[in-house]
């Protein structure tokens, strides 16, 4: 059932991953909700008397502060699994295109299926609507020699340049994409230099 709540006795959750920028509403959205007063419900989990964790609905929880609104609807769900809590707390980060950088974003899928929210790389895809090579291809991101990983992180490289460095030796992932920064390659360029590197390599 649906109530009202007041938005300043409801906070971020602890659980909620970190890297993550602040799912802000557009500019339309603060005049189209601001006209209307009206916002859609979020979900929250109780936690001391009269305070609660945001769940769901982090977009809508900031334009309800942006808007000044003392209070919001809400869905609260008290019989709340930890593993649930951060299944459901990553799903709407996703659904509103919030930011992440590669590595954390693949720590963050790493600790769902090592919590056992998902059994499989495959039921975690469904769930986030990701096809399961794409989940499998973000994961094998935390393979990568640490230099490496520190690119991705600072946007230097993307994982379409990365996706086929996991396997080979740390040195030659680094040499490798030394190689795709100074030359300025694109993905696929880079991809088909690795792809040289590994058939001599194997030779």
């Amino acid at each position: 059932m649906c109530q009202y709540l007041f938005t300043d006795a409801i906070a971020l959750s602890c659980k909620r991953p970190k890297g993550y920028a602040i799912v802000r509403p557009s500019a339309d959205e603060i005049q189209i909700y601001g006209q209307s007063g009206i916002i859609p419900p979020v979900m929250v989990k109780p936690t001391k008397e009269n305070t609660y964790t945001l769940i769901q609905g982090e977009k809508y929880w900031m334009l309800a502060q942006t808007l000044q609104m003392e209070q919001i609807p809400a869905f609260v769900v008290s019989d709340l699994r930890e593993s649930d809590e951060k299944a459901l707390i990553m799903f709407d980060l996703r659904s509103h295109g919030a930011k992440l950088d590669p590595i954390t974003e693949a720590i963050s899928l790493k600790q769902l299926l090592d919590d056992g929210v998902y059994k499989s790389q495959a039921e975690l895809a469904r769930y986030l609507g990701l096809h399961r090579s794409a989940v499998h291809h973000k994961l094998q991101l935390l393979k990568l020699d640490p230099k490496v990983k520190k690119s991705l992180s600072l946007n230097q490289l993307t994982p379409l340049h990365v996706r086929t460095l996991p396997g080979l030796p740390a040195e030659a992932q680094w040499a490798l994409a030394q190689c795709m920064l100074s030359e300025r390659l694109s993905a696929h360029q880079s991809n088909r230099v690795v792809a040289i590197y590994r058939a001599n390599w194997k030779q």
